[in-house]
């Protein structure tokens, strides 16, 4: 397994995969830190399983004291997005992006962009859940778990769009 680069505001093992080795045997990683707070941190993974085509790796990806489950598919590249109390990844890396920044107070906007069918899923650090995400200023659906402080939200993308989520 391929050791993650990690400076600047990730310190090392503040980031890993959880679980037994058979797990995340065929998971890579590559951790790219913002240059400060202020910036987001974006980690890489690349499930290394070519044995059989079009696998899936389900694994848990610890940022701090964060736990995201992130599926891994072979042939594309995965993108867990940090800042802050925030870590959140679109599930389809194949036609979508995104990039984070926190705005004052409790509030992160999201650069996304991509088509169709989008699902963003994400951990929210601490026990204050979201109460609004919006796209383009309009509310949009989400799920908010708290015991695992997992959050999901569903939407459909043309082009870009400003995600927006609210604590």
């Amino acid at each position: 397994m391929v050791k993650p680069f990690a400076v600047g505001t990730v310190k090392a093992g503040e980031i890993e995969l959880l679980g037994e080795l058979d797990e995340k045997k065929d998971i890579n990683y590559a951790v790219y830190p913002g240059k400060d707070a202020n910036e987001e941190t974006k980690i890489l993974l690349v499930n290394i399983d070519w044995t059989t085509a079009n696998n899936v790796k389900n694994v848990k990806m610890r940022i701090k004291d964060m736990v995201l489950p992130v599926e891994v598919k072979e042939g594309a590249i995965k993108t867990i997005n940090v800042l802050g109390g925030l870590a959140l990844t679109v599930c389809d890396d194949l036609n979508h992006c995104m990039s984070l920044e926190k705005r004052a107070g409790d509030k992160y906007i999201g650069k996304l962009s991509g088509q169709g069918a989008c699902v963003i899923k994400g951990v929210v650090r601490g026990d204050k859940a979201p109460q609004k995400v919006t796209l383009d200023g309009k509310d949009i659906l989400f799920k908010y778990d708290p015991a695992t402080h997992l959050l999901t939200a569903e939407c459909n993308l043309f082009g870009e769009h400003v995600l927006e989520i609210t604590r």
